[in-house]
């Protein structure tokens, strides 16, 4: 069986087609789980007690 050039080059693009959509699938599926979930959980909490010590308000409070 003989392929063309134009064949060649279809199945090309529809590799690239199917590499694209995995390669989305995958950022939006790990945006959703559950360790993208707790990194930001755990980022949150340090951000908060980052704050904490660096407001003056909370600071006298505290003491």
């Amino acid at each position: 069986m003989i392929r063309g050039r134009d064949q060649g080059g279809v199945n090309k693009l529809i590799e690239r087609k199917y590499f694209l959509k995995r390669l989305i699938f995958q950022f939006i599926d790990y945006s959703r789980s559950p360790v993208s979930e707790e990194l930001k959980q755990i980022k949150s909490s340090e951000y908060n007690k980052i704050i904490k010590i660096l407001s003056p308000k909370t600071a006298r409070l505290e003491r």
